[in-house]
């Protein structure tokens, strides 16, 4: 027996016939069988499971944006005086090629450092293209304790005070790049918090460069050095320049050339 025929005829349109089998339907013009027409679909799409990548607290810091006063490009060093402790290393002492004043640390891991320095670019161009110079010049006066107790007898860091000329106009530039950071995801919450309450400074001493052993830190006498450089003027700079150094695998401070201790990355100018 035949398959019965059906007869369609389109709105406007000439008749087609169909033959109606068990397991197909075979229009006279081409034949498309129901299992062809399964097969024939796409699979569809895995399920997209949105993984929040790990939180960034959960690691040290692995670089740092600063204004560099002298490295790499920068103005000849300036001579700056010995600070006078008998106790203290020498490798504790900061070589003044490297001071430079630190806005915030940064955390790189969740993206490639080639994609991180472009994000940054696209967040410091518009912030270093309006800016004033006169606004970002600072002087250097007196020492501080930022580690260690007040009184100096403990020491582990030494600072010098940083006094910027136009006080607004700086704080309104470190604003901006830590809030920016922070929104690019390349600021942890703990640093965001550390970087807007920190008071700025530019490193001379520092005993983790001696041992990082935080159980049983290294420290010096640094109450000479409070009363001999209470009120000493080490300079007026201008902050011209900004830099990205790398502080190195497990956040340990990477010595090169044997007395720099971080290595630039990139840098942009004001």
């Amino acid at each position: 027996m035949q398959d019965p025929t059906v007869v369609v005829t389109p709105k406007g349109g000439s008749a087609l016939s169909f033959r109606v089998g068990h397991s197909s339907i075979r229009p006279n013009r081409k034949s498309i069988t129901l299992s062809e027409k399964v097969s024939a679909r796409p699979d569809p799409p895995p399920e997209k499971v949105d993984r929040p990548l790990p939180s960034l607290d959960q690691f040290p810091p692995t670089h740092f944006l600063c204004f560099p006063l002298f490295y790499p490009q920068g103005p000849p060093v300036t001579e700056f005086p010995n600070v006078p402790a008998d106790d203290l290393e020498d490798a504790a002492r900061v070589d003044p090629s490297t001071f430079h004043i630190t806005i915030c640390a940064l955390t790189l891991v969740n993206i490639p450092i080639d994609r991180a320095l472009k994000m940054l670019t696209s967040l410091l161009k518009p912030i270093t293209t309006k800016a004033d110079l006169a606004s970002l010049k600072v002087k250097l006066q007196g020492v501080q304790i930022m580690k260690g107790d007040r009184n100096g007898h403990k020491a582990r860091v030494l600072a010098t005070k940083v006094q910027p000329i136009d006080p607004e106009a700086f704080d309104q530039f470190f604003s901006q790049v830590i809030e920016g950071c922070y929104k690019l995801g390349i600021l942890s919450q703990k640093e965001y918090r550390k970087s807007s309450m920190k008071k700025i400074h530019v490193t001379l001493v520092n005993t983790r460069y001696v041992s990082d052993d935080v159980n049983e830190p290294v420290t010096f006498n640094a109450s000479p050095a409070l009363s001999q450089l209470a009120d000493y003027e080490f300079g007026t700079f201008v902050l011209s320049r900004l830099l990205l150094g790398s502080l190195g695998s497990d956040n340990k401070f990477t010595a090169e050339n044997g007395n720099l201790y971080y290595k630039a990355v990139s840098e942009w100018k004001i």
